[in-house]
């Protein structure tokens, strides 16, 4: 009798868990990278006082696609710098020491292009 409450227990914990990358509930922000291209964030997890919280950040023209860029913690920022008109560099640091952590190039065009909505 009690492994069958055991079983509806651990079926339930493994159902009611969100993906932390793509769990997308809390919309923090939003913020403009140029004209018609945004970056938003939203909170995955909040700690608390005790922890942590984790962003997912999107890149998105609101129209065409929606680019998963990743996800950052307290002591981490992810930033966006235009190139040029068709080109944008996400890059993350971390908070303290600015060190680059990761750092991506993505063509708008080919964003466009695929009109994926992660």
């Amino acid at each position: 009798m009690s492994s069958k409450y055991l079983l509806i227990v651990l079926v339930f914990a493994l159902f009611s868990c969100k993906n932390v990358n793509y769990a997308k509930d809390n919309h923090l922000n939003t913020n403009e990278v140029s004209p018609n291209l945004y970056k938003e964030r939203y909170i995955v997890y909040n700690g608390g006082v005790a922890g942590g919280s984790v962003c997912s950040v999107y890149l998105t023209d609101s129209v065409k696609f929606r680019k998963y860029v990743g996800k950052h913690m307290d002591y981490e920022k992810i930033l966006t710098i235009m190139i040029s008109e068709d080109l944008v560099l996400v890059y993350k640091i971390k908070s303290d020491s600015y060190k680059i952590l990761d750092a991506k190039i993505y063509s708008i065009p080919e964003l466009k292009e695929e009109g994926k909505f992660e």
